[in-house]
């Protein structure tokens, strides 16, 4: 891991494509437990769909994670801290810079933003951030990078550990 005023990198995961449409959830899992040794080693995304623990929390048949009910569960089970920014809540509001660059210092970051509002939900892994840009490895197209002031106004859910 590398730190600079300009620069958080962590380790760049494995671009780790989805296996299904549904499973960007485990495909993210995967690639971080890829580059992250506090996972225990790797887990799949086979693995992530058939745990026990997990089943709850997906949709029968497509094992889409309900976002709503699947994060806390995850963050609980794996012990992650959750942020969550301009999500509708009183509390919520856009993510500060040093909130992102925080969370990049000890940990890579699951993210989960809104594709179709109230719908669809995406999940990528955010490993590295400059002073303007966020980088990140999309389990659907593979490694891409984002303005900081876009994802500044989308809805996002950010874990760490």
């Amino acid at each position: 891991m590398a730190i600079t005023p300009e620069r958080i990198d962590r380790s760049r995961p494995p671009f780790t494509r989805q296996h299904d449409l549904n499973w960007c959830w485990a495909a993210t899992l995967e690639a971080w437990s890829r580059v992250d040794s506090r996972w225990g080693g790797v887990k799949t995304q086979e693995s992530w769909i058939a745990d026990a623990g997990v089943q709850p929390h997906l949709h029968p048949t497509t094992k889409a994670l309900n976002i709503r009910n699947g994060i806390p569960y995850l963050a609980e089970r794996f012990n992650l801290k959750v942020s969550a920014y301009n999500t509708g809540t009183a509390t919520s509001r856009a993510p500060r810079l040093s909130e992102l660059r925080g969370c990049l210092s000890v940990s890579h970051a699951l993210a989960v933003y809104q594709v179709i509002p109230g719908q669809a939900s995406h999940v990528v892994l955010i490993y590295s951030i400059g002073r303007t840009t966020v980088y990140y490895m999309d389990p659907n197209i593979g490694y891409r990078e984002a303005n900081i002031a876009d994802v500044a106004v989308s809805p996002i859910v950010l874990m760490y550990r």
